[in-house]
């Protein structure tokens, strides 16, 4: 899963978050799906919906595999 860094992040209740406070909790979470699941071994998948739950239950709002529309040697 990939996660962008845009300015400020909203939170769930409304409030505004950092890009420290913001990345300080994408790392908490990321530590916490590790010592949970473990290492390499399971498909991406399966770190991605631990990785998203784990961030709703910080009250960090999550969109999910969005369609991003590009263009690649001309086609769309």
């Amino acid at each position: 899963m990939s996660l962008r860094l845009c300015g400020l992040a909203l939170k769930r209740d409304g409030d505004m978050m950092n890009e420290n406070e913001l990345s300080r909790v994408i790392v908490e979470s990321a530590i916490e799906v590790h010592r949970t699941l473990g290492g390499p071994g399971l498909l991406e998948s399966v770190y991605e919906e631990a990785m998203i739950w784990e961030l709703q239950q910080r009250d960090i709002a999550v969109e999910q595999q969005r369609i991003v529309p590009i263009v690649y040697k001309g086609e769309q």
